[in-house]
């Protein structure tokens, strides 16, 4: 059972609509080729094809042939027949390919079979070796959902580059005027000439960064096209089917490593500043030339490294309110929403989880519906970004379920994990291994990998108390090792270093009913004190970096962009339910 109410008090929900697993949603397939995600009511089993109520007509009218309906409930998935869309086919001969040659690692059908590889030793009909071949499809697709989500971080990387590389531009040109400001009329020419040549360094950089994100947007669309197809054939397909696909992804996989491997070679970042002569320092020399643009390239990943960001932003940073919405039960909700969990995805989406409604959605940039909410059979309580296309999202019933999302908005269900404990919130601990909370037990978190497997945090000794249902929360701080887990009624956020066994209990008059956490900008925590109406900004060795009020009553749920520039926060009253969006800037000293 779930026991949360909106104003923080236990109340019951009924057990009835706690089911063990999530429901699977079928699209209309003439729907999904205008980019229109509308879900299937009906399947022509003549066409295999799935289809809704409105495009039911035109299947009839525009599709030669007898058509045959049933309901989409009706329906047994299992009857469906994969199309390969022409894998399946020799390149050669246009036949079916029934036969692989292990000598070439081709695949052949029964003319190449008898003419082309007639004097092969290691050639066998498909019938006979793709029986187990269901496991190694599943791994390739693993490393293709591995690939796309290598290529949505390049994509990001690039993108984030090109924009910290213009801010600097920015900085430079308020570095310049200082100076300016010491050196009168000399330093007139230096501006005009400093900004022309950074300018051209950043436009051609910006172009080199632009063409190697659009080849790996190439990359991730391929990608993203095929895997409809492998979900297909692996809930669907024949082994034979399996075995072809397997054999195509091989070689695709071995295209997108080769691709990953000569980006990786050839990539690096720029870095602007501006190098000051030692003259101009010393005696301030009327010369035309005495700052020069320094553009050096630099390992990539120490432009956005934790610990630049710890010592740059781990102090009080300022938040403006960019967006706020009202959120009030629409035609599809059941119940006014109730969106116990957020996280942001690439590209600035944001993933909401409804508890009321059992629902998960995509909001954009400004808080908009996009794509088809997923739909659960038992209460979503918390999610998770796992990876740039997956997240993680814990239920009522023990389950942690694993949803992929498309670039297309789309939400499919990848696997289930089933929990020994009563679980609610969750964070990352790593890539592949997630730290959840727990009720009604004394150990107050615990790790599970994305395989399912269980084990207890390091070091963490917590008191004997337990906790009911969305009394505690947890988050974790990578860097630093560091758990954090919120005690509602004891108005206190513990913090576990998990590395060298110590903890601390902060509390403070700005913490009341702190309710949710989440890592902030240079590995700070942000902490929602519900009763106070506010944000709290802390340090991981529990230094108060700051108070802020957010313009909502009870903010229950918080989240943190990628890179901390901005902020989500929803709250828990009932009747006035608000989503806002905020900007996180550093403090002016």
């Amino acid at each position: 059972m779930d026991s949360t109410e909106e104003n923080g008090s236990p109340t019951q929900e009924s057990t009835s609509e706690m089911i063990s697993e999530c429901a699977v949603i079928k699209r209309c397939e003439t729907c999904l080729q205008d980019n229109t995600s509308v879900e299937a009511t009906v399947v022509c089993t003549s066409c295999t094809e799935f289809l809704c109520d409105g495009c039911k007509p035109g299947h009839i009218r525009f599709i030669r042939g007898k058509h045959d309906f049933v309901e989409f409930k009706d329906f047994k998935m299992n009857s469906i027949t994969v199309d390969l869309k022409g894998i399946d086919a020799c390149g050669e001969h246009t036949k079916k390919v029934k036969f692989f040659c292990k000598d070439h690692s081709l695949l052949c059908c029964s003319t190449c079979a008898l003419f082309s590889h007639r004097k092969c030793e290691n050639i066998n009909e498909l019938v006979k070796i793709s029986g187990d071949s269901g496991q190694e499809l599943h791994n390739l697709i693993d490393k293709l959902y591995t690939a796309a989500g290598y290529e949505c971080s390049k994509i990001e990387d690039c993108k984030q580059t090109v924009k910290a590389l213009y801010d600097k531009l920015r900085n430079l040109q308020d570095e310049l005027h200082k100076t300016k400001e010491e050196i009168n009329k000399i330093f007139d020419q230096t501006i005009v000439l400093i900004n022309k040549e950074a300018k051209v360094t950043v436009d051609i950089e910006s172009k080199r960064l632009g063409e190697r994100r659009s080849a790996s947007k190439v990359v991730l669309q391929s990608i993203v096209e095929i895997l409809p197809l492998c979900a297909d054939v692996i809930d669907n397909g024949t082994p034979q089917q399996a075995f072809i696909l397997t054999s195509c992804l091989e070689k695709k996989l071995e295209e997108i490593n080769t691709h990953i491997k000569e980006q990786h070679v050839s990539h690096f970042s720029l870095d602007l500043s501006l190098h000051l002569s030692t003259e101009l320092t010393n005696l301030l020399q009327t010369r035309s030339d005495v700052v020069k643009l320094r553009a050096k390239k630099c390992d990539p990943i120490k432009v956005y490294s934790s610990s630049e960001n710890s010592t740059s932003q781990s102090r009080p940073v300022t938040l403006t309110l960019l967006l706020s919405v009202k959120l009030s039960k629409t035609g599809d909700h059941e119940k006014e929403p109730f969106l116990s969990g957020l996280a942001f995805l690439p590209y600035g989406r944001l993933v909401v989880v409804d508890r009321k409604n059992k629902t998960c959605m995509i909001l954009n940039e400004r808080l908009q519906r996009q794509g088809t909410p997923y739909t659960f059979k038992s209460h979503p309580r918390c999610v998770v970004c796992v990876s740039p296309g997956e997240i993680a999202v814990t239920l009522s019933n023990n389950t942690i379920c694993l949803l992929y999302i498309n670039v297309d908005n789309v939400i499919s269900l990848h696997k289930e994990i089933t929990t020994s404990s009563n679980i609610f919130s969750i964070c990352c601990k790593s890539p592949t291994n997630m730290v959840v909370s727990t009720c009604d037990e004394t150990r107050h978190a615990t790790i599970i990998s994305v395989d399912g497997v269980e084990s207890d945090l390091n070091l963490v000794m917590f008191p004997t108390t337990t906790y009911k249902a969305d009394q505690s929360k947890c988050t974790y701080v990578q860097s630093k090792e560091t758990l954090i887990l919120t005690d509602r009624l004891a108005h206190t956020v513990f913090m576990y270093d998990t590395n060298k066994g110590t903890s601390r209990a902060f509390t403070c008059d700005n913490i009341r009913q702190p309710r949710d956490a989440c890592v902030g900008p240079g590995d700070t925590v942000l902490v929602c004190s519900m009763r106070k109406n506010s944000i709290v900004h802390l340090s991981v060795d529990g230094d108060l970096l700051g108070t802020y009020p957010v313009d909502m009553k009870y903010p229950y749920s918080i989240c943190v962009s990628k890179y901390g520039t901005r902020l989500a926060v929803s709250n828990c009253v009932k009747g006035a339910k608000i989503l806002q969006l905020y900007k996180i800037s550093p403090a002016m000293s």
